[in-house]
């Protein structure tokens, strides 16, 4: 035979002197897990080596939620300043409705006088402005709320009503 023993007819034995080809991917599996092995131990040596103990990172944790309690202060403060200037603004607006109201009415005035009646009325003189018909149930409604002390908010929440209608209703209602 030409250089191999046969221990089976017709298979023929390795030569250990000679790697074969068959134990090529089972080294480079070995390489393989090798290689993962250092990458774990590595990556287990930094975690360790940060001094990170479960007590640390607890201390860490409630000193985060510390800081968070300051920033939700923060943040109430900024919505109450936030309201603030929001109630400001509506109180501006408010405000100068109302002088535009006023200037209206002493439009209002001295067209009637210086038109009809031929009566010259001053500006200090108020206009009476005929009361309109109390048949409309809406304007009844109204009226019996605000005689009931409700503002004209509430008014206006539970008729339905633009706060504005109800202002001006109950502001034609007072002249």
């Amino acid at each position: 035979m030409d250089g191999q023993t046969e221990t089976s007819p017709g298979l023929p034995t390795p030569d250990p002197s000679k790697p074969t080809e068959s134990m090529l991917p089972a080294m480079l599996f070995v390489a393989g897990v090798f290689i993962l092995v250092m990458i774990f131990m590595n990556r287990a040596r930094r975690r360790t080596s940060r001094g990170a103990t479960p007590m640390d990172q607890l201390a860490a944790i409630r000193a985060r939620a510390a800081g968070r309690t300051d920033s939700l202060d923060e943040v109430k403060a900024d919505v109450q300043e936030l309201a603030q200037r929001l109630a400001s603004q509506l109180d501006n607006k408010a405000e100068r409705l109302e002088q535009l109201i006023r200037d209206a009415d002493e439009r209002i005035a001295r067209m009637s006088g210086a038109q009809g009646d031929g009566q010259a009325r001053g500006p200090d003189t108020p206009l009476r402005v005929p009361e309109a018909p109390r048949t409309d149930p809406t304007r009844l409604r109204i009226y019996e709320l605000a005689d009931q002390g409700l503002s004209p908010v509430e008014i206006a929440r539970k008729l339905d009503q633009p706060t504005g209608q109800i202002e001006l209703v109950l502001s034609l209602r007072r002249a």
